[in-house]
């Protein structure tokens, strides 16, 4: 006996997509603000308006990766380290995150498009 059964088309899958993306990150976003203090929150929130001294903002030094390998660049690099620590504890904040979805996450932080995003969503981003 067959049973006449259809799956959905590809364009009514690709249009649920974003709305159970959505459905599934907003929990995990908001856990990581949870585990936050609300001075770090603002820590991270400021890497967005503060200014380095190129003019950029201070997540876009955050994003940028480390240069060659030189003496030069390695002392830079630990004191770059050092400011990433003052930052916070990531460890804690993305506690029980998959390492894909964080990935996810760190890709789609991007700085021009952060500053459209609702607070918990830029902080889980920046995280």
């Amino acid at each position: 006996m067959e049973i006449g059964l259809e799956l959905p088309g590809f364009s009514t899958f690709d249009k649920m997509a974003p709305k159970i993306r959505t459905e599934v990150n907003a929990p995990i976003r908001q856990g990581i603000h949870d585990r936050m203090s609300p001075a770090r929150r603002a820590g991270l929130l400021r890497l967005l308006e503060e200014r380095d001294s190129d003019g950029t903002t201070l997540f876009n030094r955050l994003k940028k990766p480390a240069k060659g390998l030189t003496w030069s660049h390695f002392k830079n690099l630990t004191k770059r380290r050092e400011w990433v620590d003052e930052l916070g504890d990531t460890a804690v904040w993305m506690e029980s995150v998959a390492t894909g979805k964080n990935i996810d996450f760190a890709g789609e932080a991007d700085a021009s498009e952060l500053r459209d995003y609702v607070p918990i969503k830029q902080i889980a981003l920046i995280a």
